[in-house]
């Protein structure tokens, strides 16, 4: 029984990791985008290091078991709807300012 939940939690928390990862991969390759030569090589390089590197991970913390995948696009979810929400905010934030002035 303890196994069980301690792969639950290993697979869940991968699973966080693993959005913060991606998430932050995707804030750092935008904001360099003006600072790159070939923006199109260097998105699609993020995207495939961030999606191979995701799933990999994804399938070992699962162990190739359906219940521990679920567990860990939970998480990565999870992360993903409150990083959305945060950068929404920080928008409607700067959108007030720039109202102001």
């Amino acid at each position: 029984m303890t196994v069980m939940i301690y792969q639950a939690v290993l697979a869940f928390g991968a699973g966080i990791l693993m959005g913060l990862f991606y998430f932050g991969g995707l804030r750092w390759t935008v904001r360099r985008l003006p600072r790159v030569r070939k923006p199109v090589v260097w998105v699609s390089g993020s995207f495939l290091v961030r999606t191979v590197l995701s799933l990999a991970v994804f399938y070992v913390a699962s162990q190739g078991k359906w219940k521990g995948m679920m567990l860990c696009l939970f998480g990565f979810v999870l992360v993903r709807m409150v990083w959305t929400a945060k950068v929404k905010a920080g928008l409607g934030r700067r959108a007030a300012i720039i109202r102001e002035r």
